[in-house]
């Protein structure tokens, strides 16, 4: 009932704007067809064209309203049917089941956003098992590392503490010279003062640089 009153109100408002409209247009120095251009253009913005009469009065145009349209109009302001092919329901039960329909585009958005189960790009029902498994396994994971910073006093949201793992990572690079000594490069990047304290809750070590000698192909086994 708030909500139809609402609307109700909102188009109450709508027919003062358009009277308005009207008496401003009719100001307007221009040929009477561009006044009725321009009402019909302010009707059909408001999607009303069709509840109003246009018509040519001494130079101006008057907007009638169609009192049946707008009346019915006003009635049904706020208001809208639940259609169900289930003819075994009774009313109660088809409102129950639509109120719940929130709670599963929640649950969809949930899937899509913070588990980022979506896209799948496959077609084969056994890869997406597969990948509604894995991702469903890491969601599992960094839900038991939230529960474990918290006890050390770092809370952070779900979406939160995921984007703090993901922007931090490690770039190898090799730099191989045939016939002499090769050394492969490693770089810890973009590692947050937030990331770095959560590897020490966990007490693992991380180099912010590290360089390190790979064999050569003429080496003995």
């Amino acid at each position: 009932e708030e909500i139809a009153r609402k609307k109700q109100d909102e188009f109450k408002e709508l027919l003062d704007e358009i009277q308005e409209k009207v008496s401003e247009i009719n100001q307007k120095n221009v040929k009477i067809e561009d006044k009725l251009e321009l009402v019909e253009k302010f009707l059909r913005k408001k999607r009303v064209l069709s509840f109003f009469k246009r018509e040519a009065d001494n130079g101006t145009i008057r907007c009638v309203p169609i009192q049946k349209k707008v009346d019915e109009k006003q009635n049904l302001a706020g208001k809208f049917a639940i259609i169900t092919n289930d003819f075994t329901l009774d009313a109660v039960s088809i409102i129950r089941i639509y109120k719940t329909s929130g709670v599963v585009e929640h649950e969809f958005h949930i899937l899509k956003s913070v588990l980022s189960l979506y896209p799948l790009r496959h077609r084969k029902p056994t890869r997406i098992k597969v990948h509604c498994a894995l991702v469903t396994w890491g969601a599992m994971a960094f839900a038991l590392l939230r529960f474990l910073l918290m006890q050390h006093g770092l809370e952070f949201t779900f979406e939160e503490l995921k984007d703090i793992v993901k922007e931090g990572y490690v770039s190898i690079g090799d730099y191989i010279y045939p016939a002499y000594k090769s050394f492969r490069i490693q770089r810890t990047l973009n590692f947050s003062s937030l990331l770095e304290g959560i590897f020490k809750v966990f007490k693992l070590n991380f180099d912010y640089f590290d360089i390190k000698l790979l064999p050569t192909g003429d080496e003995k086994n």
